[in-house]
């Protein structure tokens, strides 16, 4: 037992630096791309967070579907009974969770709702927390409107009017 706790503290502090170097060369990046680098800044807050969040709980959250998210509750928190009723009680339906909304329900203050010692992992801003699709779920964007999204389990920041993703450097083009 002794030897997994060494095992898995070992693990977290080798995450904990490469996010570090990461983040400092983001850093540097953004500082030369002006505008657009708090946007990467922002990337790489959530992709930490991200990353804290599957080293807390073992894997990264799901993308989608009821099975998935009942099974993931059932394997972080196998003692209560159907944390995905709690999560609907308001009227919303998992069933409409889109990736960004993902994003924002298990990284945020949601989760505090469905456990009670939870932490959230990033603090969003609750002016740029909006419900773009009307389903009771809301989605993270930047200040000039982009949404924070998952693609290939990667957050990236896509523009709504083109479609164009900008994703930290570094991260694969497919």
């Amino acid at each position: 037992m002794k030897t997994v706790r060494i095992v898995l503290s070992s693990i977290g502090f080798v995450t904990t630096i490469a996010m570090a170097l990461i983040a400092a060369n983001v850093v540097l990046h953004a500082t030369n791309h002006g505008r657009n680098g708090e946007a990467l800044l922002e990337l790489t807050k959530l992709e930490i967070a991200t990353d804290s969040y599957e080293v807390r709980y073992g894997e990264r959250f799901p993308l989608g579907g009821r099975d998935r998210i009942q099974s993931h509750f059932q394997k972080i928190a196998p003692w209560m009974r159907n944390p995905v009723d709690l999560l609907e009680s308001e009227g919303r339906s998992v069933d409409t969770l889109d990736q960004s909304e993902m994003l924002v329900l298990f990284l945020g203050e949601d989760m505090k709702r469905v456990f009670d010692d939870m932490k959230p992992e990033f603090s969003f801003p609750n002016d740029q927390l909006i419900d773009r699709d009307n389903d009771g779920w809301k989605e993270y964007i930047s200040p000039d409107g982009s949404l924070y999204t998952m693609d290939g389990g990667c957050v990236v920041l896509r523009n709504m009017a083109t479609g164009e993703l900008t994703k930290l450097p570094g991260q694969s083009n497919e």
